[in-house]
């Protein structure tokens, strides 16, 4: 039957909203896709499988462990940046990892069996190593931000802040940055770690442990408040200079006494207080093509002691001779809240120089001598022989000669340390070859060394170790790896471990 006029009417302008939607929806595809082409995204990952064993003295297996480790990383970068054209940009950075060890056994886990129960220990730990968004290019390319996990390289260590930072840049001249957030720090239920924090106190979860199971293993619940900056000298050509520090607030429970009370309770302490607290300055200098020097020095607030400090000459003598000289000093620290405070800590002091020369564009030498020593920290320290020591210096030495093509690499090193601390040598020779246009490396690892300790003789130990590897990278796939080890020493007798490896990288 024939459609009215109305109902005619109706389909064409239902048609014709219909047509106006998909155009709409089209013209903010078009939209989208245009913005997106502005961004660049990378994906890279990583597999690792190991499987070792370790084999007592009598030749059976008593260490047996398979571990597979995946990395996970993507970034997002904004083309239409700042860098390109003076306009605000933002970035997206993220990385995971996690580490599946599936060797553990289940007495390991068990709180109730104290001959073999590990705290803290897990199966598959999952780790965001960082996961931030950053921006700049604000207010006249003068203002940033990064926002999220983040990790800090800088004068004070190694780092990782959950919080924000805003860094302003006037003119070129100097960079001022500012943080706020929390320490990343292990048992917090924020897929965190506890290799940044302060060493020196044993935190994490106590879930199925009584009070009086491992009182050391302290239950990590409260945030850590943690806050700095850094203020950067841009304005000078050549000259490095800058100044950072960092505060960090310690909120969790943390027990004052290892013994029970009288009614059988352990004394503990839960006010906010003082974790680390660190000052650092460095200053560097590049003369030219000639030569460059660096010194840093660091300052423990909450210890009142200056824990490091250090300086470093790299100059070139001639068109093929460079001369390195290094000199530091590091005292141990620890959190406030660690027992390691109360005991006595002495620093280290290693004065190194090189002298790397270039035989040939292909051939490389290298020397390296130096000393290292402190003062022991109880006077009754004594030798095998019943000398009492009062100081420590070893003599560093060693050799090193690199010969490349641009097929191969040959390498032969040997590092020699002798002493009152002890001797320890340790030579190995190592050859790569690329074949089939480089997509398949074929290496090999040979390695003897020699420890001798004055103190403990049961330690002294000769280790022989060898590696045979293969790379396998074809063009736009993924990369193989495989590694074979065998070592063979006095005190593990023998160790075999296997890794196997892949990694992805897209586009």
């Amino acid at each position: 039957m024939p459609l009215s006029p109305l109902r005619t009417r109706v389909a064409g302008s239902t048609r014709l909203v219909r047509s106006r939607v998909r155009l709409a929806a089209l013209g903010l595809l078009l939209s989208w896709v245009s913005q997106g082409r502005a961004y660049e995204a990378n994906v890279d990952g990583q597999s690792v499988l190991q499987l070792y064993t370790v084999q007592g003295l009598y030749g059976a297996p008593s260490v047996s462990r398979q571990r597979l480790t995946h990395t996970l990383g993507l970034d997002v970068v904004d083309l239409a940046g700042s860098a390109w054209n003076n306009e605000p940009w933002v970035n997206v950075r993220i990385r995971m990892r996690m580490d599946g060890d599936y060797g553990i056994s289940p007495a390991e886990q068990d709180p109730s069996n104290s001959d073999y129960f590990v705290p803290g220990l897990k199966t598959s730990p999952v780790d965001v190593m960082y996961a931030y968004i950053e921006g700049g290019g604000w207010l006249r390319d003068t203002v940033g931000f990064r926002l999220g996990r983040q990790l800090f390289f800088d004068e004070l260590g190694w780092w990782s802040l959950d919080g924000a930072k805003l860094t302003f840049m006037p003119g070129r001249l100097f960079e001022l940055s500012g943080y706020l957030g929390f320490e990343q720090r292990g048992g917090l239920p924020l897929l965190s770690t506890g290799r940044y924090e302060a060493g020196g106190v044993f935190r994490g979860n106590r879930e199925g442990l009584g009070a009086t199971q491992w009182p050391s293993y302290l239950q990590s619940t409260s945030l850590a408040p943690a806050a700095g900056g850094s203020l950067v000298l841009t304005a000078i050509a050549h000259l490095r200079a800058r100044i950072d520090y960092r505060r960090v607030w310690q909120r969790d429970q943390v027990i004052t006494s290892p013994f029970l009370d009288a009614n059988g309770q352990l004394a503990t302490v839960s006010m906010t207080r003082v974790s680390t607290e660190r000052a650092g300055a460095s200053v560097g200098y590049d003369f030219g093509q000639v030569a460059s020097s660096d010194g840093a020095m660091v300052y423990d607030v909450y210890r009142d002691k200056i824990i490091e400090h250090r300086a470093a000459v790299q100059a070139h003598l001639a068109e093929h001779l460079q001369l390195f000289l290094n000199y530091q000093y590091r005292l141990p620290t620890f959190d406030a809240d660690s027992i390691f405070n109360w005991f006595g800590a002495v620093g280290s002091t290693v004065v190194r120089s090189r002298l790397g020369i270039e035989l040939r564009r292909d051939w490389t030498l290298g020397a390296t001598a130096g000393v290292r020593w402190y003062r022991a920290p109880f006077t009754s320290t004594t030798t095998d022989a019943g000398n009492t020591r009062y100081a420590e210096r070893d003599w560093l030495g060693g050799v090193d000669s690199t010969w490349h093509t641009q097929k191969m690499v040959f390498r032969i090193a040997d590092t020699t340390e002798a002493g009152d601390a002890g001797d320890r040598w340790v030579g190995d020779a190592y050859l790569s070859y690329k074949l089939v246009g480089g997509a398949l490396t074929p290496s090999a690892l040979v390695s003897m060394a020699r420890w001798r300790d004055h103190l403990r003789s049961d330690f002294n130990s000769t280790v022989f170790s060898y590696v045979l590897g293969c790379r396998f990278a074809p063009v736009r796939a993924p990369i193989f790896g495989l590694d074979w080890e065998h070592s063979v020493s006095d005190v593990m007798t023998q160790r075999f471990r296997l890794v196997a490896s892949v990694d992805v990288r897209w586009p």
